[in-house]
């Protein structure tokens, strides 16, 4: 008898569980992140071993730039579920928020080897080098990146080729940038920024 209730009960909290998991993701996409984060906490108090309401709670505190907190959240996550690749992306993105370019390299390998028809780990390399001046190399994950989010027909695929023309911008070949940041408008979210380089590459033609 005492096993059926214990039984009972961990499946209420697993339902509760969800529940608050699914009503805080609500409010992340609403951008409320005061009340989302209390209902993750209660998803993870109900589910320590919750993962993705782990992983969302990071986002909220990212948001709030709350960063060595996520940072935290995240390796706890990691340390759950070693082979959750999603968790590692999010763990590089905070380690590029606080300058922590090595350690974002070595988590973007690490998802690499996880999963390598994911196109992000290459995106998250390709701009870590393209950061520290690599360009070069830069192209080569980018160019992995791109064939990925094609393949995926993923919208991102955009933000790859604008990284790409970033890349060429630097290396002073002109026509190459403009060619693959024009290319970059028909899908960006950041089309002032292209224009702007758009229009100082050809000043420069």
């Amino acid at each position: 008898m005492k096993s059926m209730n214990v039984e009972k009960e961990k499946s209420e909290n697993n339902y509760l569980s969800i529940d608050n998991y699914k009503i805080g993701t609500q409010l992340l996409d609403e951008d409320n992140l005061i009340t989302a984060e209390k209902h993750f906490n209660q998803a993870i108090e109900l589910n320590p071993q919750f993962v993705e309401a782990i992983d969302h709670l990071g986002l909220v505190y990212r948001r709030q730039n709350r960063l060595k907190e996520a940072e935290e959240l995240y390796i706890k996550s990691i340390n759950i579920a070693p082979r959750n690749s999603i968790s590692y992306q999010n763990l590089a993105v905070v380690y590029e928020l606080q300058d922590k370019l090595n350690s974002a390299f070595h988590t973007y390998m690490t998802m690499l080897d996880i999963t390598s028809e994911n196109p992000e780990p290459f995106y998250g390399i390709g701009k870590l080098f393209f950061t520290i001046g690599r360009y070069k190399e830069s192209i080569t994950f980018l160019d992995n990146a791109i064939e990925l989010y094609i393949n995926n027909k993923s919208t991102y695929v955009f933000d790859a080729i604008y990284f790409k023309g970033m890349v060429y911008y630097k290396l002073n070949e002109f026509e190459a940038a403009l060619k693959y940041l024009e290319e970059s408008l028909k899908g960006s979210r950041n089309i002032e920024i292209i224009k702007e380089a758009i229009d100082e590459i050809k000043n420069k033609l």
